[in-house]
């Protein structure tokens, strides 16, 4: 075998090589977003039970609400077609086969793993107030988180499945 000074050539298979499946990202035409086609685990909590089609269609709504834009995005319809799109093609697995009606995000995001600005949106989204009403200062991101979750599992008590949007 011969090598390069810049590319040293191995066996496949050789002791010592690791085999790492890498991804490209596609840009939607349409909406400009990046849709990542894998979802790093980190972004949820590690005893979540969503699907890897329903950590998808989170993602994407936490990507879509923390974009800028001049005009104003609806970010479940953007995402459901997304997450359609894919069932499609993956038909026969079982991992993409869910409702985005029925999915519950809110309680599965890690929010550690989200900035501010992202707690921020989804908080603004759900009527949160960002600031204190008391002394008028922005609510710290835990604040929103707890706020967050309150707020849902309080709207959510006593029904046997969940059946909210996020």
């Amino acid at each position: 075998m011969q090598t390069d000074k810049n590319h040293a050539v191995t066996r496949k298979g050789h002791a010592g090589e690791s085999h790492k499946k890498t991804y490209k990202n596609k840009k939607n035409q349409d909406t400009g977003l990046v849709i990542q086609n894998s979802i790093e685990p980190s972004k949820f909590i590690s005893t979540s039970r969503l699907n890897r089609g329903q950590r998808k269609y989170c993602h994407c709504l936490m990507q879509v609400r923390s974009t800028k834009g001049t005009k104003k995005r609806n970010p479940y319809g953007i995402c459901r077609n997304m997450s359609y799109q894919i069932m499609l093609k993956n038909r026969g697995q079982p991992a993409y086969k869910f409702k985005p009606e029925t999915t519950n995000c809110i309680m599965n995001y890690d929010y550690s793993q989200y900035s501010l600005a992202d707690v921020q949106a989804l908080a603004r989204e759900r009527n949160i107030p960002l600031t204190n009403a008391k002394s008028g200062r922005p609510n710290a991101k835990s604040t929103l988180i707890q706020l967050l979750t309150s707020r849902y599992i309080k709207n959510h008590r006593g029904y046997g499945t969940h059946t909210a949007i996020d």
